[in-house]
């Protein structure tokens, strides 16, 4: 079996909003603003505001997701390399 380790959040803690090209956290305002073509950013700005509005709970999804899947003795065996995967990318987020 992996190990799934857990961390501490340190991101703003509070469900995200994507509003136009900024998000934003209750109580908090704006936490990130997605840079625009004319500002030297992507064509695909408001696609990447609504990814990163929904981080914090593709997060969360996948930590309990990994809980769950790391608790059967043949998930490793039938899903190693996602399993793995999923891993990596929790890691990356912290």
């Amino acid at each position: 079996m992996s190990q799934i380790k857990q961390y501490q959040m340190k991101h703003t803690g509070i469900s995200w909003e994507q509003k136009g090209l900024e998000i934003t956290a209750f109580g908090r305002g704006i936490i990130a603003t997605c840079p625009t073509p004319k500002n030297g950013g992507v064509f695909e700005c408001t696609a990447n505001a609504k990814l990163i509005s929904a981080a914090p709970d593709l997060l969360q999804a996948l930590q309990e997701f990994m809980l769950v899947i790391n608790r059967s003795s043949t998930a490793l065996e039938h899903y190693g390399d996602a399993i793995k995967r999923g891993e990596a990318a929790i890691n990356k987020a912290f």
